[in-house]
């Protein structure tokens, strides 16, 4: 909505959209709406930095030429800001065993639904005990384990399991520690063998509840209803045929601040896969009721989810550089759902491509997501009927 209301703010006074929302944007110490001081404000950086890997600029120019000469085919380049909020990491509990043979088991209560949340932990597991990765892995969710937990959602499951996982492996490392001393010459193995010797108990379960380790995990601050917010931004290059409504989409660009990832190629991942189903969100997944209240696009000949054909010819994802978080676990921020929210450039991008049928019509072209094949095809076809 919101960009819909600046797209249009900028059509009035006849600017550039980019513009207006460049000079919108929060800055460093700002209070949000909700109430949320922002500190650690990376929106503006992650703007510039869309802007600039983006080539924003000789591109606009490109789309502008190409619309000059092609009567049909348009094509629309539109960025999009975003700024999320984070719910707390709390409440879920992680079991840590260390074993015989020296591996390490990780007992969880998220669910590992393709979102990399155990290969998260198990690198959590293995960076604060010192050992390969390879020694550590994660067995399968169980409530036998972890009866009292929280729901996996809200994107910040992964965070809150490494946050446990990590307290957990604190706890062991303080019962290794005086074995260590007396026998600082064994390896991992050996001294794991000689605390068996010894009876130290070498398993320990943890739940995060919001314990403050500088740099490790999240500090005190109090800073409004949010631990810390998430930044973006994306910038989308389309190409519509205003004959039949028909988008492709040529390009798209996403900055996303993660702070310090715990997995890049994970998060990469996540910002591509969110990014995609906000673009179904945007452009093609619309529910239709007839008169009675039912359901009519209950089937994919009505309701049309996005698809491989359906994604860009190029999606280029960029972590922000150089963006610890203070306020999240090993200085990292949760990703998921935040980039999803940036699709909302693909309408705004349709929008210029149909605007630019009636370069001086005064006219605002009124598009709303979904912006499906039918919507774009009558808003063209009303601009090419248009005197």
């Amino acid at each position: 909505l919101i960009e819909s209301v600046l797209d249009h703010v900028a059509f009035t006074v006849g600017a550039d959209a980019e513009t207006v929302k460049a000079l919108n944007l929060y800055n460093q110490g700002d209070v949000s709406l909700a109430g949320q001081k922002l500190v650690d404000c990376h929106v503006r950086d992650t703007f510039d930095l869309c802007l600039s890997k983006s080539d924003f600029g000789s591109r606009a120019k490109a789309v502008e030429d190409f619309n000059a000469n092609n009567a049909l085919m348009k094509k629309g380049l539109a960025v999009c800001p975003s700024k999320y909020m984070m719910n707390p990491c709390t409440g879920f509990p992680a079991l840590v065993s260390i074993y015989e043979d020296a591996s390490v088991l990780i007992q969880h209560s998220g669910c590992e639904i393709g979102q990399g949340l155990n290969i998260k932990a198990i690198q959590t597991a293995a960076y604060e005990l010192g050992v390969d990765c390879g020694l550590v892995s994660c067995s399968a969710t169980s409530s036998w384990i972890a009866g009292s937990h929280n729901v996996t959602g809200g994107s910040t499951t992964s965070e809150a399991i490494c946050a446990s996982t990590l307290l957990a492996c604190q706890e062991l490392k303080e019962r290794i520690r005086p074995v260590k001393e007396k026998n600082p010459s064994l390896d991992w193995p050996q001294l794991i063998a000689k605390c068996y010797q010894q009876g130290v108990d070498m398993a320990a379960r943890s739940v995060y509840t919001g314990q403050k380790e500088p740099g490790v995990l999240p500090d005190g601050q109090d800073n409004g209803p949010s631990p810390y917010v998430s930044y973006g931004c994306a910038a989308v290059e389309v190409l519509v045929d205003v004959l039949t409504g028909e988008v492709q989409i040529l390009r798209v660009d996403v900055i996303q601040d993660n702070g310090i990832s715990l997995n890049t190629a994970v998060d990469v991942g996540q910002i591509q896969g969110s990014f995609v189903m906000g673009l179904g969100y945007m452009l093609t997944e619309e529910f239709v009721w007839d008169e009675d209240g039912a359901n009519v696009a209950n089937g994919t000949w009505e309701y049309k989810p996005f698809s491989s054909l359906d994604i860009p010819i190029e999606f280029n994802a960029t972590l922000l550089p150089n963006s610890p978080n203070s306020h999240g676990v090993l200085g990292s921020k949760s990703v998921g759902e935040p980039p999803l929210i940036l699709s909302a450039a693909a309408v705004s991008a349709v929008r210029k491509a149909i605007q630019s049928l009636k370069q001086n019509s005064d006219d605002f072209c009124f598009l709303s997501a979904p912006a499906t094949v039918e919507k774009i095809q009558l808003a063209c076809n009303n601009n090419l009927l248009a005197p």
